[in-house]
C-alpha cells in the first residue's frame, strides 16, 4: 500500500485530490508465474490424458498450436482484466487500464459490484462494467480496497446469480 502526497506528484491526473490517497499496483510476475503453472498442469493433462487414450504423444503440429494460447491468455489477462493502478481517496477511485485512459468513478455511482471466482466486477452508473482479476495484487492490499468499497456502497453488492447488463435497479 502507497500514500502518496498529492503536493508532491508530478502526474496532472492525480493532483486533483486534497489529501492522502491509497496507490494500489498489481504483481504482474505473481499472476504471470500462476497462470504459466495453471497452463502446464492443463497442458500436462492433456498430453497424458492424449497418450492413455490413443496411446501417441503430440505431434510437432500440437505443440506449435499450443503458442496460440500460450500468447493469447496472459495478453487479455494484462489489457482486459488486470488495471495498472487504482488510486483510492474518500469519494472516488481511479482505475487505469493498459491502453485505455485512467478512469474515476465516484462511490455513489457504483450501480453494483460483486465476486465472481477471481473477478470482482463493478458496474458503474454509466460506461461498460469494470472486471478485475483481485489475484494480481496482494491480499491486504486487495482487502483494504475491496473494504472501502464495501464500507461506502454497503446496499451496492449483489449475489453473482442477480447480476445481469444491464442492471435494473
Amino acid at each position: 500500500m502507497v500514500f502518496l502526497n498529492p503536493a508532491g506528484s508530478k502526474n496532472h491526473e492525480s493532483d486533483r485530490w486534497d489529501h492522502k490517497k491509497m496507490k494500489i499496483v498489481p504483481n504482474y510476475f505473481k499472476i504471470a508465474i500462476t497462470l504459466l503453472v495453471f497452463m502446464a498442469i492443463f497442458v500436462y493433462a492433456s498430453v497424458y490424458a492424449t497418450k492413455l487414450k490413443t496411446n501417441s504423444w503430440w505431434s510437432d503440429d500440437y505443440w506449435f498450436s499450443l503458442l496460440i494460447p500460450l500468447i493469447l491468455a496472459p495478453t487479455v489477462l494484462f489489457f482486459f482484466f488486470i488495471p495498472q493502478w487504482i488510486i483510492v481517496n474518500e469519494e472516488e477511485f481511479m482505475i487505469k487500464q493498459l491502453l485505455r485512459s485512467p478512469r474515476s468513478i465516484r462511490y455513489d455511482q457504483i450501480k453494483a459490484y460483486c465476486y465472481r471466482n477471481l473477478i470482482f466486477m463493478i458496474q458503474p452508473v454509466t460506461g461498460l462494467a469494470l472486471q478485475i482479476i483481485y489475484g494480481a495484487f496482494s491480499r491486504n492490499i486487495w482487502k483494504s480496497f475491496s473494504e472501502t468499497i464495501e464500507t461506502k456502497c454497503p446496499d451496492k453488492k449483489v449475489n453473482i446469480l442477480d447480476w445481469s447488463f444491464p442492471i435494473d435497479k
